[in-house]
């Protein structure tokens, strides 16, 4: 019986064939790739970002498109708004004057806020006072002043000087109040019997002159408040020392 040679084609080919079938495995095993290292899933950008990123461009230009204000020669508001003539209010006015002229402070600012108008110190009164203490004119030329004068600062001035010169004239404070409500005059000639009106205006000067007094603060009065013009001293009223002293100019 003869023997079949190893080396035919046929097993030649068959050997092959499953060397190639071990190679292919062999490699899909090597070359397969691991769960670490599979790629992240691609996310979708969410709603949100969606909108955040669509809302960005629409505000640049928006901000782009912000129209500007047309250019002026105008100075700013700071520059153009009016600035008070003067910094002194009236109830410190008549406060340094009534030291300078030695006068009660609660009694200058009591007979001021009784003899003035609220709101316009000015007003003049129907017996022809003048300023925030109703001088009249016989009682400015009493004291050295001008019968024809007008300027606020002078007239409370005069009308301190003038209630100076009744506290002077007179014994007590309430007569010395009477006489300057009244005139000195009429107040001897009616013995200093006093008017009801004048009762009524001492009692609430001196009311009013006592809650000062015992108050750290002026009663609320609109007068007090009031700001001086800016004004200028005039030859006839340069030797004046109360006046040098105390207005602002």
């Amino acid at each position: 019986m003869n023997a079949v040679p190893s080396s035919s084609p046929t097993h030649l080919a068959w050997r092959y064939a499953c060397l190639g079938a071990v190679l292919l495995s062999v490699g899909f095993l090597v070359l397969r790739p691991s769960a670490s290292s599979a790629p992240m899933p691609v996310q979708e950008p969410s709603q949100e970002s969606n909108q955040e990123s669509s809302q960005k461009p629409n505000q640049i230009v928006q901000i782009a498109v912000t129209p500007q204000p047309p250019a002026t020669d105008q100075p700013p508001q700071q520059q153009i708004r009016p600035q008070p003539s003067s910094k002194l209010t009236l109830e410190q006015y008549t406060r340094c004057l009534a030291r300078e002229l030695e006068l009660d402070e609660p009694l200058a600012l009591a007979v001021l806020i009784q003899e003035s108008d609220a709101h316009n110190p000015m007003k003049q009164g129907r017996r022809g006072g003048r300023g925030p203490l109703q001088i009249r004119p016989d009682a400015l030329e009493e004291v050295g002043l001008s019968r024809s004068e007008h300027s606020l600062p002078i007239l409370v001035y005069g009308g301190l000087r003038y209630l100076k010169t009744m506290l002077s004239l007179f014994d007590d404070q309430q007569t010395a109040l009477a006489a300057y409500n009244m005139g000195p005059t009429r107040l001897k000639e009616r013995g200093n019997r006093l008017y009801r009106v004048t009762e009524r205006y001492v009692h609430q000067v001196l009311r009013r002159m006592d809650q000062i007094r015992s108050s750290d603060q002026v009663p609320y009065h609109p007068v007090l408040k009031h700001r001086l013009p800016e004004y200028r001293l005039s030859l006839d009223h340069h030797n004046i020392a109360p006046l040098q002293a105390c207005l602002v100019l």
